[in-house]
C-alpha cells in the first residue's frame, strides 16, 4: 500500500506533477489500464491520494518499483556531483 509517507517522498523526488511522470513511466513498461489505453495522471493521483483505490496490487507494486528505480538514479547522480 502506498502510504502518506510514501506519497511525500513520491513528490520528493518526482515533483508536484508526479502523477503524469509516472504514468508516462508506467506506460513505457507496458502497464495498461483495463481499456487497454495508458493510465492518466487523474487516475495515477487518485490512486496515490486514496487507500482504497489500491486494489490492484501489481500497479502498486508497479509504482513502488518506479519510485524505487527513481531514488537510485537521483542518488547515482547525487554521487556523481559529489565527485566533480
Amino acid at each position: 500500500m502506498i502510504t502518506k509517507e510514501h506519497k511525500e517522498k513520491i513528490k520528493k523526488l518526482f515533483g508536484n506533477h508526479y502523477a503524469g511522470r509516472i504514468a508516462e513511466l508506467l506506460e513505457a513498461k507496458g502497464y495498461t489500464n483495463a481499456k487497454g489505453n495508458r493510465y492518466s495522471r487523474y487516475s495515477i493521483s487518485a490512486l496515490i491520494n486514496n487507500p482504497e483505490r489500491q486494489k490492484n496490487i501489481s500497479l502498486v507494486a508497479a509504482i513502488i518499483d518506479i519510485v524505487i528505480a527513481e531514488e537510485k538514479r537521483q542518488h547515482k547522480l547525487l554521487k556523481k556531483l559529489d565527485n566533480l
